[in-house]
C-alpha cells in the first residue's frame, strides 16, 4: 500500500469541494465537544460555519495563509471518484 502523505493547497489546486469536506470533517465533532449537536452535514451547520464550508476561498481570502490540505495517495482516489 502506498502510504505517501501530499500537502497541497487545496483552493489553488481546484480542490475546494474537498476541502470544505476536510472542514465539516473537523467542525461537526467540535460542535459536539462543544456541547451543541453533531450535525449530519454541512447544511445542519450553524451559519458562521457552513458559510466557511460553502465558500472556503472566501473564508481563507489571503495568499499567503493557504488551505493546506493533507492527505494520503490512497485518499486521492477515493476522492476523485
Amino acid at each position: 500500500m502506498d502510504r505517501r502523505i501530499t500537502i497541497v493547497d487545496a483552493l489553488a489546486c481546484g480542490r475546494a469541494d474537498d476541502a470544505a469536506g476536510l472542514l465539516f470533517e473537523y467542525m461537526a465533532p467540535t460542535e459536539g465537544e462543544a456541547g451543541r449537536p453533531v450535525p449530519g452535514s454541512i447544511d445542519a451547520l450553524p451559519a458562521t460555519l457552513r458559510a466557511e464550508c460553502a465558500d472556503p476561498a472566501a473564508a481563507y481570502p489571503r495568499i499567503d495563509q493557504p488551505f493546506e490540505m493533507v492527505y494520503m495517495r490512497r485518499s486521492v482516489r477515493k476522492l476523485r471518484k
